[in-house]
């Protein structure tokens, strides 16, 4: 091989160069500007391609995924919470333990009353966090709270860790107006600005790519003593977004840490249908990342493997894939049934034995920090503070409709006015006002209904409000009907001197006796105070107790005016045009050339007759000696035969070519 013809002092000199050839390339350096003292001493037969740095060799060589040791498992306990290495046991003191444990079985106990609360339709969705709980708290104690957490829509216990309150949780998932989101987004999609937790994104792996970036511009601020951390799925990775981010990061050293729960399922696909290679921290060598493989389900080593990766990627400036192993015990979502892809059994042994609080459970036990009436009466006290906060949380009204327009934009752009206009008119009409009196000082007063003619009632909207209208006559004879009649006055009748309409009408009178009417009148505020609801008001201005339908006399100023009426209702509403051709109306189609040409061709050359059928397939033939390739049309034009006629000839040609020859036998 090459390499066994190159002297050990001289392979050390040119991984040397490669280093020193690497600093000059990340000084401004192209891999093109090398001079003679860069190879100088070192065989000049070295590979110099500005895309790796192994060396030659003069057999082929394949690497095969098989022969690449996995990357180990990293655990602190076992199943019973013993410690297998004592020296890795981390230096966490009873109270801060015992908060691991409360926070866990806060975030389990929330999650089952949140999943609940979906089933009952009370919330639209939820997600719950059942077997990675671990997961969560011990990332989130390893870090500092200014570190930045991008989630993806699993990591609720982050938050519990960092004292996201109970009120906050169920606010957000009955999107109400204390949700920190402004009702903005689906049920536990929580952030908090607060917290340094970037708000959630349904949208897979949008936020790695955010990470990396948000990194990068810390690592750029003088004195920066913050680091990223990103949470997604092993479903997740296999997004082209998570390609983009690790190589970003990888490429240009921004110190974040990709936190990869892996915990065996994207939604229904297991991760043996998801990838063939070594998980997802095989894959950091290739972008030239390190990388660490922890127990998802032991607190304590994520807890370590996190506080390792953060001190890689402070001290380094440089990113680093962790992989936590877990389980996913519950459903994907509510969307979701797991017992359609994977076995109760199975199910059970990560519910019991292999469940992180169980296991943190059995270590506390061995230490005395645990007893069962403490649980019991923790959870009792958790259930309460949940379900009392969740019947507050159902009466507070929803947040306000224009927060839909907020936060984004600092003056609404032009797309978005209409939109806003619109819900702002709908909101007037459908959103009542504060509550109006309604004033009830003549509710004993009786009122009569008059119905008058239309052209009284114009009139009548013309007239000021300071004169009179009309008079009425009350005739009453003893043991008659009592007669009434409407005089209009003569301020009335001249408003329109042109309009000619009768001044006396008599009025039919009926008693009102099975029905109870009354009459309102609705005071509306000008036009400059029409925001100020308050200042509507409301009147009942009485009972009506008799109605009346005014009748004019058929005298000849009536007689006059409803000819004229009869005159106007006689015109036709559409009028006849004059045209200086005629116009052929053919059925709607865009282009009518071909109808008509179709028809004039029709009427000049008449019914095509059928030739005798050997002449037809003599012209054919002369037809193809000349040309390989026709159209049926063109045929048509040759022959002059329909072309129905010329299908059945061609198709009895076909099929005499595609008979067997015939054999004659001899005797």
């Amino acid at each position: 091989m090459f390499q066994r013809c190159i002297p050990r002092t001289t392979r050390i000199l040119m991984q040397s160069r490669i280093l020193q050839h690497s600093t000059k390339h990340q000084r401004g350096l192209t891999t093109t500007q090398l001079d003679k003292n860069d190879v100088k001493g070192a065989d000049a037969r070295a590979p110099r391609f500005p895309g790796a740095t192994a060396p030659f060799t003069s057999n082929p060589q394949v690497t095969f995924a098989e022969n690449v040791a996995p990357i180990p498992i990293y655990r602190v306990m076992d199943r019973d919470g013993i410690i297998e290495d004592k020296t890795q046991e981390p230096k966490l003191g009873q109270e801060t333990v015992k908060k691991m444990f409360r926070d866990m079985v806060l975030l389990n106990t929330m999650d089952k009353i949140l999943y609940e609360s979906q089933r009952q339709g009370r919330i639209s969705f939820c997600m719950t966090n059942f077997g990675e709980e671990a997961s969560h708290i011990g990332s989130a104690a390893a870090l500092t709270p200014d570190d930045l957490v991008y989630g993806q829509y699993r990591e609720a216990g982050v938050l519990v860790w960092r004292g996201f309150t109970i009120s906050e949780f169920i606010d957000q998932c009955y999107v109400n107006v204390d949700d920190e989101g402004k009702g903005r987004q689906m049920p536990v999609h929580y952030g908090s600005k607060k917290l340094n937790f970037v708000t959630i994104s349904s949208p897979l792996a949008t936020q790695i790519p955010q990470a990396a970036g948000a990194a990068y511009a810390l690592k750029l601020k003088e004195g920066n003593n913050r680091c990223v951390i990103v949470y997604f799925g092993e479903g997740a990775a296999s997004e082209g977004d998570c390609h983009a981010a690790l190589n970003f990061a990888a490429t240009l050293d921004a110190p974040v840490i990709f936190f990869c729960r892996n915990n065996g399922f994207a939604i229904s696909t297991p991760s043996s249908e998801q990838y063939r290679g070594d998980g997802i921290a095989g894959r950091a060598a290739g972008y030239g990342m390190a990388s660490i493989r922890v127990d998802g389900t032991d607190i304590m080593a994520v807890y370590n493997g996190t506080k390792v990766a953060r001190d890689y990627v402070m001290s380094t400036n440089k990113p680093i894939i962790l992989e936590a192993m877990s389980y996913r015990i519950g459903h994907h979502s509510t969307s979701d049934d797991s017992s359609a892809y994977r076995a109760p059994e199975e199910l059970e042994v990560w519910n019991t034995v292999e469940h992180p609080i169980n296991k943190l459970k059995n270590y506390m036990r061995s230490k005395r920090w645990w007893n069962e009436e403490d649980e019991n009466a923790f959870v009792k006290s958790i259930r309460k503070q949940v379900l009392s906060q969740i019947s507050l949380s159902e009466k507070k009204p929803k947040p306000d409709w224009r927060e839909m327009f907020n936060d984004v934009y600092y003056d609404l752009p032009a797309h978005l006015s209409p939109q806003f206009y619109s819900i702002f008119t709908m909101s007037k009409q459908e959103i009542p006002h504060v509550d109006k009196e309604l004033d009830l000082s003549n509710a004993g007063r009786g009122v009569w209904l008059v119905k008058v003619p239309k052209y009284i009632a114009n009139k009548w909207e013309k007239a000021p409000g300071n004169i009179d209208v009309g008079k009425l006559k009350i005739s009453k004879i003893p043991g008659q009907k009592a007669q009434v009649s409407l005089a209009l006055s003569d301020a009335v009748i001249n408003l329109d001197p042109a309009e000619k309409i009768p001044k006396d009408h008599r009025l039919d009178v009926s008693v009102v006796t099975k029905q109870t009417l009354g009459v309102f009148s609705h005071v509306v505020p000008g036009k400059s105070d029409e925001v100020v609801p308050e200042s509507e008001k409301l009147f009942m201005e009485g009972r009506i107790v008799q109605k009346l339908e005014c009748r004019p006399y058929a005298d000849n100023c009536y007689m006059k005016l409803k000819l004229e009426s009869i005159k106007r209702a006689s015109q036709p509403v559409r009028k006849v045009q004059s045209l200086e051709k005629i116009v052929h109306n053919y059925k709607p189609v865009s282009d009518h050339k071909h109808n008509i040409e179709y028809k004039e061709r029709k009427k000049t050359e008449g019914k095509k007759a059928r030739d005798d059928k050997n002449a037809v397939q003599d012209m054919l033939f002369n037809a193809f000696e000349k040309h390989q390739y026709y159209n049926i049309k063109d045929l048509v034009k040759i022959t002059k035969q329909p072309i129905g006629y010329l299908k059945e000839i061609l198709k009895g040609v076909c099929d005499y070519n595609m008979k067997n020859p015939t054999r004659v036998c001899g005797s």
